[in-house]
């Protein structure tokens, strides 16, 4: 676009539709240009198609906004900015289901920058979400975006914290000081004793049929604090075993005296590499009966069978897991966590605004 054509862009009717699967090229092109292109979350059409097509709680909401002065490729008007949110189900402590949206992708083109898109867009996906029975947003922002999110009615619920279990706390500190990567591999073979903690595919290929009644179980008989994401197989393998651009291993724990016959719990995990350290993310805990002391043999056999700098995780205060880390050796990370904020759409009997009402795992909270 020109100098001209940008000092113009004030005057320009903007028209905003719903994203279509015709779309998806183009708002790949605007996703790239101004998101990036790499890491566990690189955009691709694979990716795309997972995030926003195959989730089981529905296809994403999205719009996006149109330059009908500029043209693109096919002869369209060009898309200049996009609002996707991801479709969610909670289920809460009584048992009744909770639609939500997570406002995930934002982007808009530099040179439609400062025009109000991105506000536009989101009051636009306000309506449009609470018309359809969605009953809450919610998100992890940045400390870029949270003003405006605060300006269009989010509310910060709290901090999430994160728990930690250093592994090799020498080798952390050193390679955390340098923040390089050397000596620093991302093969897994370096996360993990790879006899034990198998690739999801791998452990479900083998073990599926107990890993998912166990799971159905634990969903049953697990006392919920708060707020939980409804998970069924189908969610589980579309998370876990169905990301295009990151594998989650799988550590089993077996009942004791018995060798891989009868399943007691296991945690999905994934490798990630962080200020130059290698972190093992515990994203999700199924155990065979809410015991604390079942889940701190988990948690240990997790550490045990793990070579990378640290664990870090995160379950809702008073939740077994939680209980089961702490007793584990996991400690709270002073003066970290990820943001957390909520944009209510109708009245709940549960108030999704105060920190209590929430029971999250990492795997719901992290980015993808």
């Amino acid at each position: 676009m020109s100098q001209s054509a940008e000092a113009d862009a004030t005057n320009i009717n903007f028209t905003v539709a719903e994203w279509t699967d015709e779309s998806v090229p183009a708002l790949l092109d605007l996703t790239r240009a101004t998101l990036g292109t790499g890491g566990a979350v690189a955009k691709t059409e694979e990716f795309w198609a997972w995030k926003h097509q195959a989730n089981p709680f529905g296809r994403s909401y999205g719009n996006m906004a149109l330059d009908p002065s500029v043209a693109d490729a096919e002869g369209c008007p060009r898309v200049v900015s996009l609002r996707v949110l991801l479709r969610w189900r909670f289920r809460s402590p009584d048992g009744a289901i909770v639609p939500a949206a997570r406002a995930v992708d934002t982007a808009t083109h530099r040179a439609y920058q400062r025009r109000g898109l991105f506000s536009r867009l989101t009051q636009r996906a306000i309506a449009d979400l609470t018309v359809d029975g969605t009953r809450l947003i919610y998100n992890t922002p940045n400390a870029k975006s949270l003003p405006g999110y605060l300006k269009m009615g989010w509310r910060m619920v709290d901090k999430r914290s994160l728990l930690m279990r250093p592994l090799r706390p020498l080798r952390m500190a050193w390679r955390m000081a340098r923040r390089t990567p050397q000596g620093v591999t991302a093969a897994s073979s370096a996360f993990f004793d790879e006899g034990v903690i198998l690739p999801w595919a791998a452990f479900i290929e083998r073990h599926g049929a107990a890993a998912f009644a166990l799971a159905e179980e634990w969903e049953r008989l697990r006392p919920c604090t708060g707020l939980r994401t409804e998970r069924s197989q189908a969610y589980y393998a579309w998370r876990y075993g169905l990301h295009p651009n990151v594998t989650y291993f799988v550590c089993p724990l077996w009942q004791a005296g018995q060798v891989e016959d009868s399943l007691a719990g296991f945690a999905v995990v994934r490798p990630n590499l962080r200020f130059g350290a290698q972190e093992v993310v515990l994203c999700e805990m199924a155990l065979a009966e809410p015991s604390p002391q079942l889940g701190r043999e988990l948690a240990r056999s997790l550490a045990r069978h793990s070579r990378a700098d640290y664990i870090v995780a995160h379950f809702a205060a008073g939740s077994v897991e939680r209980r089961s880390l702490r007793a584990a050796g996991f400690r709270r990370v002073p003066r970290q966590g990820m943001t957390f904020t909520v944009r209510p759409l109708a009245e709940m009997p549960l108030d999704p605004c105060s920190p209590e009402a929430w029971d999250l795992t990492l795997g719901d909270l992290e980015v993808f």
